[in-house]
């Protein structure tokens, strides 16, 4: 009997033992529960602070039991990640389908000079889509530059022979012959140089041929045009002039070779003070001209990023003077 006992105080010792030794081991799974949540609402808070979420649905995730925070509720309690904007705003133009091209050509020569070269840029930005294409706004600016021969007459050498010759030799003076000592009608080398600015363009870029790789464009816009003119001769004064020898060699001391009608004239009559030539400023004349552009063109897509085309403009500026261009055109894409 007394052994039985013995045994029976032994297995409740045991008993009492793993018991307790059961309840400190669940005691601390609670705790780290407890702090695995702690640091998940901690989590969710700072979530909450970057999405500019109402502190309300952290308060109610936080009086819930956690046996409710299943994975299911808590997505359904995250507000939605913000979306990111596309890498093309509009669909296979680029990046952004941003365009900038380069030309090089000729032009059919304004102010009835020449043929010469014309050399430009332009950048496109996407505005908005249009039936069968899309509406781009163009910035663009150009240089052209032609050259030729032109007869001119100069009214200041008729009255600086006026003032050499007298009343007495009006008929020469005029007309620049017999002892006129300056010539009256001059042939010059003229070079107009057209800058031409267009801040405001639309481009209508169509896209019924892209299987084919292949954009035709409309453009038209409003620009500035700016002329720069310088018309040159070699004239002095004149061989065969029947001035006396006293007076020749005089004017030949006083003017040289170039006389003042000898180099860039200013429009067309003399040319500019030595003071200003030695400063190396040009001369000529220029003015200032809006004008209108349109043109068409189109492009073949080599890659992604860059293509190769044809572009003709037609020129119409204020003053009644139109001309055209046509280039080549290299075109990148962004």
């Amino acid at each position: 009997m007394r052994q039985l006992c013995h045994v029976s105080f032994l297995t409740l010792a045991c008993v009492g033992l793993i018991w307790g030794q059961s309840q400190q081991e669940a005691l601390q799974r609670i705790a780290e529960l407890e702090a695995r949540l702690a640091r998940a609402e901690a989590l969710i808070e700072q979530l909450m602070a970057r999405t500019a979420a109402p502190a309300t649905v952290v308060e109610e995730m936080r009086a819930k039991p956690a046996i409710e925070a299943r994975p299911e509720v808590l997505a359904s309690q995250t507000p939605p990640a913000r979306q990111t904007l596309p890498q093309e705003l509009l669909p296979n133009l680029g990046l952004i389908g941003a365009i900038a091209s380069f030309s090089s050509g000729v032009n059919s020569g304004p102010y009835a000079t020449g043929r010469g070269s014309f050399l430009g840029g332009s950048v496109a930005l996407p505005l908005m889509r249009a039936p069968g294409g899309q509406l781009l706004y163009e910035f663009s600016a150009g240089l052209t530059r032609s050259s030729g021969d032109l007869r001119v007459r100069s009214n200041v050498a008729q009255v600086a022979n006026l003032a050499v010759l007298g009343a007495s030799g009006l008929n020469d003076a005029l007309l620049g012959t017999g002892a006129a000592p300056f010539p009256v009608d001059v042939d010059t080398h003229s070079r107009v140089d057209l800058l031409q600015v267009l801040p405001f363009g639309l481009r209508y870029q169509a896209r019924g041929l892209e299987r084919w790789q292949l954009r035709p464009y409309l453009v038209a816009g409003l620009g500035l045009y700016v002329t720069l003119s310088t018309q040159t001769t070699l004239t002095g004064l004149r061989s065969n002039a029947t001035l006396p020898p006293e007076l020749t060699r005089a004017l030949n001391g006083l003017f040289g070779t170039g006389a003042p009608f000898g180099g860039a004239l200013i429009g067309g009559q003399i040319t500019a003070a030595r003071e200003l030539t030695n400063l190396g400023l040009p001369s000529g004349q220029g003015g200032l001209t809006p004008g209108l552009q349109t043109g068409a063109g189109i492009e073949l897509r080599l890659r992604s990023r860059f293509s190769l085309g044809a572009d003709i403009r037609w020129n119409r500026l204020g003053n009644g003077v139109n001309f055209l261009t046509v280039a080549p055109r290299s075109s990148f894409h962004f």
